[in-house]
């Protein structure tokens, strides 16, 4: 959370409206963008690995579970009362899991990177 919801919302703005219900869709673009700018360690590396340690965040920080199954996009076999909370419900407990980190590490990224706009391109070199 915390530094990837910044580095999202700059290269992407729209990005969240495009990808809404098309996780497939996502997840072979985000692969396709690490993999041309080398950011995964090996070749058997996958996007997939981001789910898990989303799952495993949530589950350290006592995270409700019906939650946790909403925002994992996972069925749940019990029943399903309620909508799962208030939108500040949902953000109060993501903040649980949030890395804090210094919103100066996005603009200097910028500054020292100017022709490589994070939601496109290769890196340079």
């Amino acid at each position: 959370m915390g530094i990837f919801l910044e580095a999202a919302r700059r290269a992407a703005p729209r990005a969240f409206a495009h990808y809404y219900d098309k996780g497939e869709l996502f997840s072979a673009n985000m692969m396709k963008n690490f993999r041309n700018r080398g950011l995964l360690e090996s070749p058997d590396h996958k996007i997939y690995s981001f789910r898990h340690a989303f799952e495993k965040r949530m589950q350290e920080a006592n995270i409700d579970y019906g939650l946790r199954c909403l925002l994992m996009g996972h069925k749940t076999t019990r029943p399903v009362y309620g909508d799962g909370g208030s939108l500040v419900y949902r953000r109060d407990e993501l903040l649980k899991i949030a890395h804090p980190f210094d919103a100066r590490v996005m603009e200097l990224f910028e500054l020292e990177n100017p022709d490589w706009p994070l939601g496109a391109g290769r890196a340079p070199g």
